[in-house]
C-alpha cells in the first residue's frame, strides 16, 4: 500500500479506504498533493497545444530531412547516420505525443494516469513503455557514432578512409539498431498494467474522480529491481557520453584550426585551393553536428537527471515533481523536433536542399 501522509486525509475517506481497499494497490492521496494527480491548466495547455505542435513540426521536418538526404547527390556516411537519427526522432514523437493527447481527450475524469482510455491492453502498455526508451537509447548511440565518424574523418583521414563510405555507414546503422533493440528488450518484457484503488480527500468532490484506475507501469513492484537497474545504466551512459563527445569535438576543432593555419601560409593560387575549400566545408559540417550534440545534451540531460533522482528515491512534492517533469518532457520532445532547424542554420547545402525540395513538391514534381 502506498502511504502518503494519512494525517492530511480528511473526513471518513481514510476509514473507508482501510476497510474497503486494504491491499498493496491502494493509493492514499493527501490533500496538498492532489494537484499532482489531476490535469492543471498548465498541463492542459502543454497536452493540447504544445505537444501536438511539436509533433506536427517535428514529424514534417524529420520527414523532409529523410527525403532530402536520400537523394543521390546527398549520399554520404554522415548523412546516412542523420537519416537514421531522423527516423528515430519520428518514432519517438509518434510513441509519446498521440497516446498522451488521446488520453486527455477521452478521459472521463481529470485524472492524469488513467490507462483505461487507451484500452487497458497490456501489449499497448508494453509498446508505450518500450518505444520511447528504445528510441532514446538509439539517439544516444547514434550521436556517439556520428561524432566518432567525424573524428576519424578529420583527425585520421588516411588511416580510416576505407570506413567513410555509405555502405559501411549503412552496415553500422543496422548493427546499432539491432544492438539497441536487444538492450532495450527488458523495458518491453517488464511493462505491466495494474489496477489501483484511489482514496481521495473528502474535501474534494470525489464523484468526479475515479475510485479505481488502470495504470501502465514499467514493472510490477516485486520485479522493479532489474528494470530500475537498466534505467540507472541508461542514465549513467548518457552522463558518461556527454564528456566523451565534448572531448572529441574539442580535438576536432583544434585539428581544423591547425589546418587553417597551414593553409594561410600557402598561397591561395595553386592546387591547395581545393584543400582550403574542403577545410571550410568540414568546419561548417562540424559546427552543424556540434550544434546537434549540444542541443541533445541540453534537452535530454535534464530528463535523464530527473529520472536518476527518481530511481534513487529523491523525494519532492508531487505537484512540484509533475511541473519539473513536464518541463523536462517538453525539452525531450523539442530535441526530436529541432534537428532540421539546426541543419538549416549551420549548413547552406542542407538549407538549399530543403528549399528545393519544398519548391518541387509545391509544383507537383
Amino acid at each position: 500500500m502506498t502511504f502518503i501522509n494519512t494525517s492530511e486525509i480528511l473526513g471518513d475517506s481514510l476509514e473507508d479506504c482501510i476497510h474497503k481497499h486494504n491491499d498493496t494497490n491502494t493509493i492514499w492521496v493527501l490533500e496538498s498533493a492532489i494537484k499532482g494527480y489531476l490535469y492543471s491548466k498548465k498541463s492542459i495547455a502543454i497536452v493540447t497545444i504544445g505537444m501536438p505542435l511539436i509533433f506536427l513540426i517535428g514529424c514534417l521536418g524529420n520527414a523532409l530531412t529523410i527525403l532530402v538526404l536520400c537523394t543521390r547527390k546527398m549520399r554520404s556516411a554522415t548523412n546516412c547516420f542523420l537519416i537514421n537519427l531522423a527516423i528515430v526522432d519520428i518514432l519517438f514523437l509518434s510513441s509519446v505525443v498521440p497516446p498522451k493527447f488521446i488520453s486527455y481527450l477521452l478521459a472521463p475524469t481529470p485524472f492524469q494516469y488513467d490507462f483505461t482510455v487507451l484500452g487497458g491492453k497490456e501489449w499497448v502498455c508494453k509498446l508505450i513503455r518500450f518505444v520511447p526508451r528504445f528510441t532514446q537509447n538509439m539517439s544516444c548511440i547514434l550521436i556517439l557514432v556520428i561524432t566518432s565518424e567525424r573524428y576519424m574523418a578529420i583527425c585520421c583521414p588516411l588511416r580510416c578512409r576505407n570506413y567513410h563510405t555509405h555502405a559501411v555507414a549503412a552496415r553500422v546503422s543496422c548493427i546499432t539498431w539491432l544492438m539497441t533493440l536487444v538492450y532495450s528488450l527488458p523495458h518491453l518484457c517488464y511493462a505491466v498494467v495494474t489496477r489501483h484503488h484511489m482514496c481521495w480527500p473528502s474535501s474534494y468532490n470525489v464523484t468526479i474522480l475515479p475510485q479505481s484506475v488502470l495504470m501502465c507501469k514499467s514493472c510490477e513492484a516485486e520485479r522493479c529491481y532489474t528494470i530500475n537497474l537498466f534505467g540507472k545504466i541508461d542514465d549513467v551512459i548518457l552522463l558518461c557520453v556527454a564528456p566523451v563527445l565534448s572531448i572529441l569535438y574539442v580535438l576536432m576543432f583544434l585539428k581544423l584550426r591547425s589546418f587553417a593555419r597551414t593553409f594561410r601560409r600557402i598561397s591561395a593560387n595553386g592546387p591547395n585551393r581545393a584543400n582550403r575549400v574542403s577545410a571550410r566545408v568540414k568546419k561548417r559540417l562540424l559546427f552543424m553536428l556540434a550544434g546537434t550534440v549540444v542541443t541533445y545534451i541540453a534537452c535530454v540531460g535534464p530528463f535523464r537527471m530527473l529520472d536518476l533522482m527518481r530511481l534513487h528515491r529523491y523525494e519532492m512534492p508531487k505537484d512540484t515533481y509533475n511541473t519539473v517533469l513536464g518541463i523536462c518532457r517538453m525539452l525531450l520532445y523539442l530535441n526530436s523536433m529541432i534537428n532540421p532547424f539546426i541543419y538549416s542554420i549551420f549548413n547552406k547545402t542542407m538549407r538549399l536542399a530543403y528549399l528545393n525540395s519544398l519548391k518541387c513538391h509545391r509544383r507537383g514534381y
